[in-house]
């Protein structure tokens, strides 16, 4: 309660300036000439007066090739400096700009300004280390409701442990754990608490007044055990207005009697995670949405997908993967051939059990697929909201990548297996890959 949620515009702006530019340490004749001798009086013998002619000649011959080379490193040096500063500036004034455009467009109300300082503020809340939270933000400017979708931590997320003691006797450190009423208990009241925390934060940090309500939806990913498939739920629902928020004390509260004197809703207690029918949800609709292209029927048997360009490759993969899903009840959208937010196809399945949101990304490939393209679709499944994420590639996925998704929302579909799929809606490809790739690089059906 002690923690101003308010973005401090200010302390994100970048003043910092450059680093000062610190030149290489410049050569000294007098450093070449330490061991040059002096002249005496045994110079009225010429060997030593031409040996210390020499000596001095050679100190200078040695000291204007170093003063050279030191002149040749600094003008490089300094080169260097001015771009990496010119190229610091300019990063600095544009993420300033970015900055400036982005409070503007929170504090004139729009839509898009809305949404990204809110998410802000939300992203900068501190949790445990522990506890992943999701948040997902939309914004009904006309009725002023900001509607936030949450991912909420699963009860094996927390340690029942309450404390530890050394048993003398036994010279041992014992826990003592909750029993199972306190830790039923204890875990809705983690749940209500961030219920209240979050929808808190935004009606405080909100100093322009552009949120007069919130939604807050928490939903559970987790594997039915029933069916044993990953299923999304929402277990708890809120809508309150900022007005009716506003008179409640945070700090004397009990979060489970506050969320019920608001009339939020549960299926029972929340360890049991049964499923709520969401007070709102979010509108599937996109400005990326698009209608998608018929292109399946305009390729022949000799189409190479690995050789097409990306635009139609991608466009290709929508409308494949429309008819993968349509057939199950599914409404798809499809997004524009923009590469934008890295989602190609989103798939919405309304089933109460498995139903949730599908992000589809196409990449044509013609070599291994490099695991980070993979740990981005992980992100975006989660920016996005989603159930699960879909990778589909001409290509193939190594070892690292098939470990990284056994215990995610991913699933991963090589070149083989996207011939399958054309294959089984009646539609002959074929995928060559380059001759840098291994042997037996051509497969079709």
């Amino acid at each position: 309660m002690k923690v101003d949620d308010r973005i401090d515009w200010e302390k994100l702006f970048d003043k910092k300036p450059f680093k000062d530019y610190i030149p290489f340490l410049k050569p000294e004749l007098k450093e070449f000439e330490k061991n040059v001798p002096k002249a005496n009086v045994l110079e009225v013998i010429s060997f030593f007066k031409n040996k210390r002619i020499k000596a001095e000649r050679e100190a200078k011959e040695a000291y204007q090739k170093a003063l050279k080379t030191w002149e040749e490193k600094e003008k490089s040096n300094l080169s260097q400096y001015s771009k990496d500063k010119e190229k610091y500036l300019n990063d600095q004034a544009s993420h300033n700009n970015k900055l400036k455009l982005a409070k503007q467009s929170y504090e004139n109300g729009e839509k898009q300004g809305v949404v990204n300082y809110l998410n802000l503020v939300l992203e900068r809340s501190k949790y445990p280390s522990s506890l992943s939270l999701f948040p997902e933000v939309k914004y009904e400017e006309n009725a002023k409701i900001l509607l936030v979708d949450m991912e909420l931590p699963v009860a094996d997320s927390f340690i029942p442990t309450i404390e530890f003691k050394y048993n003398a006797t036994t010279q041992q450190i014992v826990d003592r754990k909750m029993n199972k009423k306190e830790f039923d208990d204890f875990y809705n009241n983690i749940l209500f608490q961030i219920t209240l925390r979050t929808i808190h934060e935004i009606f405080e940090s909100d100093y322009n007044n552009t949120v007069n309500g919130v939604v807050f939806n928490g939903w559970i990913d987790r594997i039915n055990p029933k069916v044993g498939k990953e299923v999304r739920n929402c277990i708890i629902s809120l809508q309150v207005s900022k007005a009716e928020f506003n008179e409640i004390h945070l700090d004397k509260i009990d979060p489970r009697e506050c969320f019920r004197h608001l009339k939020g809703i549960t299926a029972g207690s929340l360890i049991n995670l049964s499923p709520v029918k969401p007070i709102m949800m979010l509108d599937t609709k996109d400005n990326r949405f698009i209608k998608a292209a018929e292109m399946l029927g305009g390729f022949d048997n000799n189409t190479n997908l690995a050789s097409m360009e990306w635009q139609d490759f991608e466009v290709l993969i929508r409308d494949l993967i429309q008819k993968e899903f349509s057939h199950e009840g599914c409404k798809v959208e499809v997004t524009r051939a923009s590469r934008d937010a890295g989602v190609d196809a989103i798939a919405f399945d309304e089933d109460p059990i498995r139903g949730g949101k599908y992000v589809v990304q196409a990449k044509r490939y013609n070599n291994l697929v490099p695991l980070s393209a993979v740990r981005d679709l992980y992100g975006t499944v989660h920016n996005e909201g989603a159930v699960k994420g879909i990778l589909v590639t001409t290509s193939y996925f190594g070892g690292d990548a098939l470990e990284f998704v056994k215990d995610k929302p991913l699933a991963l579909i090589n070149g083989e297996q996207l011939l399958y799929m054309f294959n089984k809606h009646g539609y002959k490809m074929k995928i060559e890959l380059t001759k840098k790739q291994r042997a037996a690089s051509t497969i079709s059906y």
